[in-house]
């Protein structure tokens, strides 16, 4: 099968859309658990960037198209809005159940506490978007996965590997600011 010009493109946008949640996510784990009581400033760096991580994954487990009929670039419009082949969409399918159980935990931060702050959640101090270690790593695992397939199946090529560079340069910077990595909690 031949992809138009359009649908490998939306791939495209998509693919650097899911990068950037992937980079968002690594800084926040790479950053997350350090004692920061010698720079403060680090632990609200720290709170913003976990909302702001949890947004970006979040976003990506939007509908395909909103009740306007306006197209979200998210995961459902890739599985079930683009035309794939039988077999193709049957595997795409099942990774997108795998991933969303992840999901379903993550959008009520979303819609309970980051985009809206709920007065009920604030007043009992309900937490939203707790999910077990490791979900997150097969999360993203599974996601690309699910990129490998749209882009081995459109452009007839893989879907590269997660940059890594994120990592080096967060560590980068606690050493910068004097920040020890032996002093990671948990």
């Amino acid at each position: 099968m031949v992809y138009d010009k359009k649908i490998i493109e939306d791939i495209k946008l998509f693919s650097d859309q899911c990068i950037w949640v992937y980079e968002t996510w690594l800084l926040y784990q790479t950053l997350c658990g350090y004692d920061y009581s010698k720079v403060p400033v680090m632990q609200r760096m720290g709170t913003i960037l976990h909302e702001y991580t949890f947004l970006q994954i979040a976003k990506l487990f939007d509908p395909g198209e909103d009740k306007f009929r306006n197209k979200n670039l998210s995961i459902d419009y890739v599985v079930n809005h683009m035309a794939w082949q039988p077999k193709t969409k049957e595997y795409l399918c099942e990774i997108e159940k795998r991933m969303r159980d992840f999901g379903n935990k993550i959008k009520p931060a979303r819609s309970k506490i980051i985009t809206h702050p709920d007065l009920n959640t604030q007043r009992c101090n309900i937490t939203h978007g707790a999910f077990d270690s490791g979900e997150d790593e097969t999360f993203f695992n599974d996601l690309h996965e699910l990129l490998d397939v749209v882009c081995k199946e459109s452009m007839n090529e893989p879907f590269p590997d997660y940059p890594e560079f994120v990592k080096s340069d967060a560590l980068l910077l606690l050493k910068s600011l004097g920040i020890d990595f032996a002093d990671k909690q948990g």
